[in-house]
């Protein structure tokens, strides 16, 4: 939906803002708090490492935000 609506004239900065936001910061916690988590660096269904997943969330983020 807010993929949609970010070609919307009223609403498509907040869309597009809330698009990054959610990227960046999928979960909604502390920026940085995992840095003294011990919990291992795989992801929960094993597909993958987060720092996998990171750079790929952060790398749709910086293109959204080149759309800017």
């Amino acid at each position: 939906m807010l993929n949609k609506a970010r070609r919307d004239p009223a609403y498509g900065s907040k869309a597009l803002i809330a698009m990054i936001d959610i990227y960046v910061n999928p979960t909604g916690g502390v920026l940085g708090g995992d840095a003294l988590d011990s919990s291992g660096d795989t992801m929960a269904n094993g597909s993958g490492s987060k720092a996998d997943y990171r750079d790929l969330t952060l790398s749709t983020a910086e293109t959204l935000i080149k759309v800017c």
